[in-house]
């Protein structure tokens, strides 16, 4: 039986080739690595080399670990090892923060796959705190006042009721509201933890830096950093 291609990777100059030869009767197969001659200025594959393994995988660790084989012109992959390479290109990219892939669209093409960049918050890491006060705000309404004392005076309106709140800062003082309390809002970056009616924020050395009633202030928080990672999608 001919060798079988199995894998390709075309540069100028050269190229590199896994083939399967059948072994006969459950001998299973050789898998040949074969380096033809290269561009070594370009792709850094080294010139006339060939391998044998008992199995696919070796053969091709081989070429994820020594050579940037995805920025070079995938040519063939045999459909039993679309899946393991794609895995294997995600597992490296992410290992050593690649995050630009040139030859992107032909990769997925040939591996019959999407590749996509997912942003996760870094887990425990530090977080963008935006603290707010709430304003205790006091809003008055008030009713016509029709009888005959209130027209003797100029008396139009009475006094109907009162309410209290708490609100986010306002940049400016609302019809009919009155404010209590001082504006008290800035920007932390840290850590937030809630112990019963108390908001704690530490600082990145775990440090408290301040500690707020939770009944006076407004709290948002995102993370500070996020981990970009590839990620693989097999298409049917």
């Amino acid at each position: 039986m001919d060798k079988e291609l199995v894998f390709e990777v075309l540069a100028e100059g050269g190229s590199l080739r896994i083939e399967s030869k059948y072994k006969g009767g459950n001998n299973g197969f050789d898998y040949f690595l074969n380096h033809s001659e290269m561009d070594v200025s370009e792709s850094g594959l080294d010139v006339n080399e060939s391998n044998v393994f008992d199995n696919f995988y070796e053969a091709f660790d081989i070429i994820n670990s020594k050579y940037p084989w995805y920025n070079l012109h995938l040519s063939y992959v045999d459909e039993d090892f679309r899946e393991y390479i794609a895995d294997e290109l995600v597992k490296k990219l992410n290992e050593k923060s690649i995050f630009k892939l040139p030859k992107k669209e032909l990769l997925e093409e040939k591996l019959n796959c999407n590749f996509n960049i997912i942003e996760n918050p870094e887990i425990g890491g530090l977080q963008n705190i935006s603290v707010k006060s709430l304003i205790k705000v006091t809003e008055h309404a008030y009713e016509e006042f029709y009888d005959d004392y209130a027209k003797d005076i100029g008396q139009k309106f009475k006094l109907k009721g009162s309410y209290e709140m708490w609100m986010q800062e306002q940049p400016y003082i609302l019809r009919n509201m009155e404010v209590i309390n001082d504006k008290n809002s800035f920007e932390f970056i840290g850590n937030i933890e809630v112990s019963g009616n108390t908001i704690i924020l530490k600082d990145e050395n775990k440090q408290i830096s301040f500690v707020l009633p939770s009944d006076k202030y407004f709290v948002s928080a995102e993370p500070a950093f996020v981990i970009r990672e590839w990620s693989v999608f097999m298409r049917d």
